[in-house]
């Protein structure tokens, strides 16, 4: 039988603890841009429905191929902690 693994434990300082959580912020932020950017555009012109498919669209690329690698280059220790 092998005895229980230990609890994974968390440094006093880190930000995860401080309840700051800027990879969050910054998804929040691309999103909410690019849908000040183009919903006044879209939406009079396109149903709701095509117009979620053209954000989701763009958004999935982009946080796919821009915002999680700038992220992870930028809290990669952070995250593997």
């Amino acid at each position: 039988m092998h005895p229980p693994a230990p609890e994974p434990t968390r440094s006093q300082g880190s930000s995860a603890q401080e309840g700051s959580s800027p990879p969050k912020e910054l998804i929040l932020a691309a999103i909410t841009t690019v849908f000040w950017l183009l919903l006044p555009h879209l939406l009079p012109r396109y149903p709701l429905p095509v117009v979620t498919l053209i954000i989701t669209v763009l958004v999935v690329p982009l946080m796919g191929y821009v915002v999680m690698p700038f992220l992870l280059r930028r809290f990669g220790g952070w995250v593997r902690r």
